[in-house]
């Protein structure tokens, strides 16, 4: 009897254990060396995928899916701004070094790609985290949705360049008070 295999869930596992390998090497991995690594033969990858653009591209909607969805089930419902706020930037920073190799292949992909994105992943993957941030904390203005997004790669960043600071804290409780700020203006103007 053959094998039956459930191909979008083979599909996914590939998007997992290819994000570890993209992390490790680079944008610059090829097509051979991903399914050898993979321990898949070439032509099943490209069964898959018809590119390395293509496994990038949707590994990175992959794990931003993946990521977006922890987020909200840790996040639960009935809580303040500010509890939100601190539960998404602490899961941040306790999974920092994930979120870092996800900023350096976004960084090597537009290197790699000359300064440009013509899949627009990273264009995608920013609109995605705004429209997530903006519909977790309630905000509907997107520009500080694009600010809570500037402060979250920012602090991992920071956290690259400077490992034994232990600042993010405070930086965190700054962040929730500015939005606290917002919230209150808003709150009157309505």
């Amino acid at each position: 009897m053959p094998k039956i295999v459930n191909h979008e869930k083979y599909r996914e596992e590939l998007l997992d254990q290819a994000f570890g390998l993209f992390a490790r090497r680079g944008y610059e991995i090829t097509m051979r060396e991903l399914a050898r690594e993979l321990g898949i033969s070439t032509g099943t990858l490209y069964h898959y995928f018809k590119s390395k653009e293509e496994i990038f591209k949707q590994m990175m909607g992959h794990i931003s899916r993946k990521q977006v969805k922890i987020l909200i089930e840790r996040i639960g419902k009935n809580k303040s701004i500010d509890e939100k706020v601190k539960l998404i930037l602490e899961y941040v920073i306790h999974n920092e070094s994930y979120f870092q190799n996800i900023l350096f292949l976004i960084i090597d992909y537009y290197r790699q790609n000359n300064s440009s994105d013509p899949e627009n992943i990273i264009r995608d993957m920013s609109e995605f985290y705004r429209q997530h941030i903006s519909e977790q904390l309630g905000i509907s203005n997107t520009v500080v949705a694009s600010t809570f997004l500037s402060f979250a790669i920012g602090l991992l960043m920071h956290r690259v360049l400077d490992p034994a600071e232990n600042t993010w804290e405070d930086q965190i409780t700054l962040l929730r008070t500015m939005i606290g700020l917002y919230q209150n203006v808003n709150l009157k103007v309505a």
